[in-house]
């Protein structure tokens, strides 16, 4: 039996340009299935938000180094 292996999803949509986009977060976490796993896992949506929201400040938040 093979390890499972996870791999990234890109799920463009079509744009009136012609264009693809990827879907924000809002498109994604407000998905009538994603709603419904989230839901059985007993997510709670704004939990989800805020955990997220410190994250991404996280990321953004420069990085400092240690003096030599």
């Amino acid at each position: 039996m093979k390890p499972y292996k996870q791999v990234a999803v890109r799920i463009p949509i079509r744009e009136e340009r012609a264009s693809y986009r990827e879907l924000t977060l809002d498109e994604i976490l407000s998905d009538s299935i994603v709603e419904a796993v989230m839901l059985a896992d007993a997510v709670d949506p704004d939990e989800l938000g805020v955990m997220l929201g410190q994250i991404a400040r996280a990321l953004r938040a420069p990085v400092r180094r240690a003096s030599a």
